[in-house]
């Protein structure tokens, strides 16, 4: 399945309950669960892929990249947070590929 979507909101980070079931469009029809979360302004989500922090998965791969928190505070942009997480995890060769989804929740 997917690895838990992050949550960030001020200087700290978590994990959202993981997703179960069949990936996100691996097999046309398949259900999927839901839901909800009550995300406030300037809430900071990101949604990855496994293979977004090389030689981590699962919850070492979470912890790395809830401890950018400090980094996205401070009202960055989406775009601005998605190039701290490319300055982190992106040098290097890749054993899988690599997919990063970042939104700030705006007014």
């Amino acid at each position: 399945g997917h690895p838990a979507p992050l949550l960030y909101r001020g200087r700290a980070g978590r994990a959202l309950d993981a997703p179960r079931g069949t990936l996100l469009g691996a097999a046309p029809g398949s259900a999927h669960e839901q839901a909800e979360e009550t995300l406030e302004v300037g809430d900071l989500l990101l949604l990855h892929t496994d293979g977004l922090v090389p030689g981590h998965t699962g919850t070492a791969a979470a912890h790395r990249l809830l401890a950018l928190a400090p980094r996205f505070a401070g009202g960055r942009s989406a775009q601005e947070c998605v190039r701290e997480v490319v300055r982190e995890f992106g040098a290097g060769e890749r054993a899988e590929h690599a997919c990063v989804l970042v939104a700030r929740v705006a007014s």
